[in-house]
C-alpha cells in the first residue's frame, strides 16, 4: 500500500545595520553606535533555497555590496561585492506563538575598516560571494539608500531568519489499495521544539529532515502544542530520507511499516512524522487495517517556500 503525503513551511528574514567606533583596545566606543539602516526584508534566492535541501552552511556569511539592481529570485551573488565576513558575534534563537515562527538572529561583525565606504545592498549566504538571501539596503520609508561606513567604524549586521508554520488544517483524500481515506495535517508538539532547532543551525531541510515517525491507533488529532495520542500508544515505523534534487524545493521520505510494525488493534488512525524543524500530525479516516500480513508504505513530502505576509 502507498500514498503521498505532504507538510509545508516558509521562510523569510530581515536585515538591521549598526556601525560603531573602537578605542585603541578595541573596545566599542560608548555613545558612538548608530543604527545606520533600521529592519528591513529580503529576498531569499533560489539558489539558497536549494541550499535548504542539502546542506546547513548557508547562514555562514554576511557580505555587503554597493550594488544597485533590484534582488531577484535567480540572483546568487551580490552585484557589486565589497566585503564579507564570517565572524558572528552573537546567535539567538526563539518563537512567536501568533503569527507562528521561530527565528535565529546571527550578528555578523566586519572589523573596523574592512567594510568602509558606500554601502547598498546585503546577503548571507554559504561561501563569500553564494548567496542565500539578497537585499537592498532601505531606509525608514522602504526606500533603496546608500549608506557610508567611515574607516574607523566596526559594521554590525544582524540577520534574522524566520520559519512560519500555519497552525490551519490541510484536508486532503489518499487513495491506499483502492480506498479512499479522509485525511488532515495539522502541526504537532509546536511548544517544545519550534525556535529551538532553528538555534541548533538545523538546517529547514537536510538528510535528516524526517528523523522519526509513530503511529497511533485513534484518528482524533491533538491540538498543535500536543499529538494524537499518549507516549504509550506510539508504534515506531521506519524512514528513509531521500536525496534532494535542485530546484523542486521538497525533500522526500518514504515512511515503511513491515509486517511486524503499526499493528494497532482498529488499525492505523494517525501518525506523527519528526521533523526537524517541527512535528506534524496526520490523520485517516476510516483507519487503515494495517496487520501482520500487510506492509505499509507512505511516500512524504516535506516542502519549503518563501513566506508571504
Amino acid at each position: 500500500m502507498n500514498t503521498d503525503l505532504n507538510i509545508n513551511t516558509a521562510a523569510a528574514g530581515r536585515f538591521q545595520i549598526e556601525a560603531f567606533k573602537v578605542d585603541q583596545n578595541g573596545d566599542e566606543v560608548p555613545g558612538s553606535r548608530r543604527i545606520a539602516a533600521d529592519w528591513f526584508p529580503n529576498l531569499i534566492t533560489n539558489s539558497g533555497l536549494d541550499r535548504m535541501g542539502s546542506v546547513s552552511d548557508y547562514l555562514s556569511y554576511c557580505i555587503v555590496g554597493s550594488g544597485s539592481s533590484a534582488p531577484a529570485p535567480t540572483d546568487i551573488a551580490l552585484q557589486a561585492r565589497v566585503a564579507s565576513t564570517s565572524t558572528k558575534n552573537a546567535d539567538t534563537n526563539g518563537a512567536v506563538a501568533s503569527p507562528r515562527y521561530g527565528w535565529r538572529r546571527i550578528v555578523y561583525r566586519f572589523a573596523a575598516g574592512v567594510a568602509a565606504g558606500n554601502l547598498s545592498e546585503v546577503g548571507v549566504g554559504y561561501s563569500d560571494t553564494a548567496v542565500f538571501s539578497r537585499a537592498l539596503i532601505l531606509d525608514g520609508s522602504g526606500n533603496p539608500t546608500t549608506i557610508t561606513v567611515l574607516a574607523d567604524e566596526v559594521l554590525d549586521v544582524t540577520y534574522e531568519l524566520r520559519f512560519y508554520v500555519s497552525e490551519a488544517d490541510v484536508s486532503f483524500n489518499v487513495v491506499i489499495s483502492g480506498i479512499t481515506y479522509a485525511c488532515v495535517c495539522r502541526p504537532a508538539n509546536l511548544g517544545e521544539n519550534i525556535g529551538s532547532q532553528i538555534g541548533q543551525a538545523i538546517s529547514i531541510n537536510t538528510s535528516d529532515r524526517a528523523n522519526g515517525v509513530k503511529a497511533f491507533e485513534t484518528n482524533v488529532l491533538g491540538p498543535v502544542t500536543g499529538q494524537p495520542g499518549s507516549s504509550f500508544d506510539e508504534y515506531t515505523l521506519g524512514f528513509t530520507n531521500e536525496n534532494y534534487v535542485n530546484g523542486t524545493f521538497y525533500k522526500s521520505h518514504v515512511i515503511t511499516a513491515a509486517l511486524n510494525q503499526g499493528n494497532a488493534t482498529g488499525g492505523i488512525g494517525s501518525i506523527r512524522v519528526d521533523n526537524s524543524f517541527c512535528d506534524w500530525q496526520i490523520n485517516f479516516t476510516p483507519k487503515i487495517p494495517k496487520d501482520a500480513t500487510k506492509v505499509l508504505t507512505l511516500n512524504v513530502r516535506s516542502a519549503w517556500s518563501r513566506h508571504v505576509p
